[in-house]
């Protein structure tokens, strides 16, 4: 069966703690192989998060990176998000969690599948 993930989708999500605060932005999805993927976060318009995966059965499973801001600034955080898209695979709903994160909880992720024409730097100013 071909599959065609690629394409960037637009997210809103909660982050790993008791607090829950949501956050919004863009995924990117570049299939490198039928079961594979690279991909690339822009969370509220600046925080950038890097990671690659693998698709199969309609779940897609990624690890992935992103560098300290502030005063985790030079720290490495990594985690693993794992998606399950729905028959179409236009949208898709997920759960993370990351090594330095509250473990006593998860972060969640809705996506939607943007247009072809559309443009994650176009709708950049959305964040």
């Amino acid at each position: 069966m071909e599959t065609h993930i690629e394409g960037t989708y637009k997210l809103t999500g909660t982050n790993q703690d008791a607090t829950g605060a949501s956050y919004s932005g863009f995924l990117h999805l570049n299939q490198t192989h039928p079961h594979r993927v690279n991909a690339e976060w822009v969370i509220n318009g600046s925080q950038t998060l890097k990671g690659s995966g693998f698709f199969h059965d309609n779940t897609l499973v990624i690890n992935f990176y992103y560098e300290g801001e502030a005063e985790h600034e030079g720290k490495l955080f990594k985690g693993i998000v794992v998606y399950h898209f729905n028959e179409t695979l236009h949208t898709l709903k997920g759960f993370w969690s990351e090594k330095h994160g509250d473990l006593d909880y998860l972060g969640f992720e809705n996506c939607e599948k943007l247009k072809d024409d559309a443009s994650i730097f176009k709708l950049k100013t959305l964040n």
